[in-house]
């Protein structure tokens, strides 16, 4: 077991590895305990110890215990020390700085302790293997991102074409309101809006025209609403439509107000929408 006795003013110094880590095989990185006792004259002082080089070492313990008798101290610090290195090593030197009253301080230095580490590498490997380039992947994240966008297009444009046909077919399935009784109700909802009173004759013949031109559409099943009076005429004249004539004549005199600015008398106006809703009732077909 390695030691070393240095003797220099009156001051001695012992290094030894201890008992329970001589005998092991020791490896990179495992715990190396060492002891070193420093005896001197009570009256002096013994600074901590300082290591002169700790690479490729390195002290990851360390306790210190003091005995004083008969004028004599000695200091026992336990050191654990661990290497990073592998092969025929010493430990750092220990460097401690010892003053004796007055006197200058001394700087004292340990003895290098040879330790044999081996390596924990397989015995066919010289060291340890570089890093591996990185493996560069190629990025699909925008494109993933692109497809999931161009996906949720598609379904929102799909999802909202089935919606728009779905809704067709329910307003198709639902039983229609017959044309007379549509026209009747457009009628009196016309009448509760009072134009007539408010001075308002053309929006009052406008909205009469409209709800004859949608009720000879439905009835009679051809494009009144989109037709001119003359259209209409010609139209119901081919299909042989009943009261023709009285319709044209509440046309003809509709589109008097509407486009030549003519102001119907009072008795005209009151009548004009009993003569709408006598041609409605008029043409509906018979139970």
């Amino acid at each position: 077991m390695p030691f070393l006795v240095l003797l220099l003013f009156q001051v001695e110094i012992k290094t030894r590895i201890l008992p329970e880590y001589a005998n092991r095989r020791l490896t990179v990185g495992d715990p190396i305990g060492v002891s070193v006792i420093l005896t001197y004259p009570q009256a002096g002082k013994i600074s901590e110890p300082i290591p002169d080089s700790l690479p490729p070492f390195a002290i990851t313990g360390i306790t210190s215990r003091i005995v004083q008798q008969k004028g004599i101290a000695s200091c026992t610090y336990r050191i654990q020390f661990r290497a990073f290195a592998a092969g025929e090593l010493k430990l750092p030197v220990l460097k401690f700085i010892y003053q004796a009253g007055t006197a200058a301080p001394e700087t004292l230095k340990s003895e290098p302790v040879p330790v044999k580490i081996a390596s924990v590498l397989p015995k066919d490997m010289k060291d340890i293997n570089d890093v591996k380039k990185m493996i560069e992947f190629p990025n699909f994240l925008p494109f993933i991102l692109l497809v999931i966008c161009v996906a949720l297009a598609v379904a929102v444009f799909f999802g909202l074409k089935l919606y728009r046909r779905l809704k067709k077919i329910r307003a198709a399935a639902a039983p229609a309101v017959p044309p007379w009784d549509e026209a009747l109700q457009a009628i009196d909802r016309l009448n509760g809006m009072e134009l007539i009173a408010k001075g308002l004759i053309k929006r009052y013949y406008y909205a009469l025209s409209e709800i004859l031109k949608r009720y000879i559409e439905r009835r009679f099943e051809f494009n009144a609403v989109e037709q001119t009076t003359t259209e209409i005429m010609y139209t119901m004249k081919y299909h042989k439509v009943p009261e023709r004539d009285d319709f044209g004549r509440f046309f003809n005199r509709a589109d008097m107000v509407k486009y030549a600015k003519f102001v119907p008398p009072a008795e005209e106006l009151s009548a004009a929408e009993v003569q709408v809703r006598e041609l409605v009732i008029k043409t509906k077909p018979e139970e």
